[in-house]
């Protein structure tokens, strides 16, 4: 198999599954050899550098939020800002919290709840934050959303996951 869980469309949930679940090893040992590609904010929320599964390497200037937060019920329930979890509930960053997680984590980097900001990795003279931010939705719900910003060499901050201002 070759693609990656957004593009299988002709695959069925369980050829998905078995790919992640082979893949992930491989996602594992990519991270461990690049410093600042990985941390712990919390006891609950994991920041991970997306990676191409294709391709066996590390996405330049991009992560993701994994959390570990118990349900209702009081089962642990682990979730991710990614594409494919919203799609399927199956991707690479909570397979490899499941799998790996508390293993290859270093202690967290903050105590109790997740930080309003936190630096996580500089990469290629850029320094990238993890930041909560409230839209107009989440402000009724009383739901933060993290996303990735960074700062670039040319004092500017950048966001991905912001609207684009003009």
């Amino acid at each position: 198999m070759n693609c990656e869980p957004q593009h299988c469309f002709n695959r069925t949930l369980e050829d998905i599954n078995e790919l992640i679940r082979e893949r992930t090893p491989i996602y594992r040992d990519q991270l461990a050899y690049r410093d600042l590609s990985h941390t712990r904010l919390t006891e609950r929320c994991f920041v991970l550098q997306d990676w191409y599964p294709d391709k066996f390497i590390l996405k330049k200037g991009q992560f993701r939020h994994v959390f570990r937060m118990p349900d209702p019920s009081g089962n642990t329930v682990v979730s991710c800002d990614c594409p494919d979890f919203r799609k399927t509930n199956l991707c690479f960053h909570v397979e490899l919290v499941q799998r790996f997680g508390l293993e290859m984590m270093p202690e967290p980097l903050h105590e109790g709840e997740d930080p309003d900001s936190s630096l996580i990795s500089f990469q290629n003279r850029q320094l990238f934050f993890s930041v909560s931010t409230k839209s107009a939705s989440s402000t009724r719900h009383n739901h933060k959303r993290t996303i990735v910003r960074y700062f670039l060499e040319t004092r500017r901050w950048k966001c991905n996951s912001c609207p684009k201002q003009t």
